[in-house]
This record gives C-alpha cells, structure tokens and sequence, in this order.
C-alpha cells in the first residue's frame, strides 16, 4: 500500500520498490541484486529452485549470459576452494558481475560487452550457452528476439501458479468450506486444468536434471572424453527446451487464449 501511495505521488513515476525509492541512485544496483529484480522487475538470475537444495551463486547464470563473465566467476570459485557442487569463499553469480558493469560502464561499456561476449559465444563449445539477436549490436535494434531464458522464467513462474491455485482449493477442501472451493475452482479452471501437465512437466525435468548430473560425474571421474560430454549436454538442453516450450504452449492455449484471427 506505502508503494502504492508512493507512486501516486512521486513526480517522476515508476518506482518499483520502496528499496529503490529510498536507496541513492548510486545504491540500485544493490538493491537490484538484492531482489533480484532488474529495471523492467524480470530476474537478474535464475532463482533458487524451493524443491531442491540451493546451488552456489556461481552456478546460477541463464545461457544468454557472456562466457567470460562465467569464466571470471569460475575461477574465482576454483581459487576460493569451491567447485561447480560446493561453493568457494568468494561465490558470485557471472549474471551479478554482467550486471554491475553495465551499470558502473553504461551504454557504451554494454556495447563493448557484447561484442566480446559474442565472440566468446561463436567460439564456445558447451552447449547451453545461447546465441541469439540480441548478442548482434546493430541487428538487435532492428530484428531483437525474445531472451531464451524468458521461455524458462515465465515456465517456472507458471508451474508455481498452477501449485498455488492447487494448494488453495486443497485449503478450501480440507476446511469443508465448499462453496468457496467451488466459486474458487470455477473461477480458476484453466490454470487448474493444467495440473497433471504442471506434474508431468516437474518429474521430466527432475529425469534431465539427474540426467545430467550422471553425465557430468562421469566426466568429473574421466570417464568420458569432452566430445562425449558435450553432446550429452546437449541432447538434454535440448529436452528441457522441449518441456518448457510444450508448457508453455499449453499454458497460451489454456489459459491466455489468443483470439482467433
């Protein structure tokens, strides 16, 4: 409600948290990583999942992020005593550095960024870094496409909706208050609906991501060569792109329901 009020007033418009409103202009950014949340509140990184314990800071990075950035925060990881499972002294996210700079370096050092970074990405072998129109200066302003990592934010921010909805009709239920179970089912049909997909869509990519840990051990141990590695890793990017996306066209046509041309 204080946001609320703070925005019908404040001259200037667009504060999107009480932090931001009262931090100095140099605190942002601070107060960005704090929650997480850029300019346009979409995740700076990805969240921890609340199903699973949490993973170091280092490890969270969405593929679009720049190979260098990862690479500085590996090796501070490395040289703090840490791995890519147990975090080292100094554990930061490669999303949190590409931040900062962008703020501290502005336009032109983000131009430069991104330069560097898609020659990083053209050269890179590991299959979930991500290429898209948006790492090309001038094409982007033209063309630009949607970040991949949107697909995966908007898909987890639907399964928790989907385990929301599901979790109140439960308290409806469990209280015998039928009537507000049923006014609430109704009114939440289409996102209920999607509960056996929102199941069916946690347990595949439980399978990907346990998956991928067998691979990734089996490389730690020397058990397969970096070829084998890499393939493997992207033959499961690619399955965990494939739920995402089957979700969220599912999700489109349950719920958003585009009209009919």
């Amino acid at each position: 409600m204080l946001t609320t009020v703070i925005d019908a007033f404040n001259p200037i418009g667009g504060t999107e948290s009480l932090l931001n409103f009262i931090s100095p202009t140099i605190g942002d950014p601070l107060v960005d990583l704090f929650r997480n949340r850029d300019f346009a509140d979409r995740p700076i990184m990805p969240e921890q999942n609340p199903f699973g314990p949490p993973e170091p800071d280092a490890q969270r990075y969405f593929g679009s992020v720049a190979p260098h950035w990862k690479a500085v925060t590996d090796f501070l990881t490395m040289a703090s005593g840490g791995d890519d499972v147990v975090p080292g002294e100094i554990d930061v996210s490669p999303e949190t550095l590409e931040y900062m700079q962008g703020f501290v370096l502005g336009a032109a050092g983000g131009f430069a960024d991104r330069l560097i970074g898609l020659g990083g990405k053209l050269v890179s072998t590991d299959p979930e870094t991500e290429i898209s129109a948006n790492d090309f200066a001038f094409y982007r302003k033209v063309v630009g496409d949607v970040p991949p990592w949107q697909a995966k934010s908007s898909f987890y921010e639907r399964l928790k909706e989907v385990e929301l909805g599901l979790d109140r009709a439960k308290k409806y239920a469990e209280a015998e208050r039928w009537e507000q179970f049923d006014a609430y089912v109704e009114q939440n049909a289409d996102v209920l609906s999607l509960e056996a997909a929102a199941k069916a869509a946690r347990k595949e990519l439980r399978g990907i991501r346990k998956a991928k840990g067998t691979v990734q051990q089996a490389y730690d141990l020397g058990k397969i060569d970096e070829a084998t590695y890499n393939s493997e890793r992207a033959v499961y990017k690619q399955a965990e792109d494939l739920v995402i996306s089957q979700f969220n066209t599912l999700w489109v046509a349950q719920v958003i329901k585009p009209a009919a041309p």
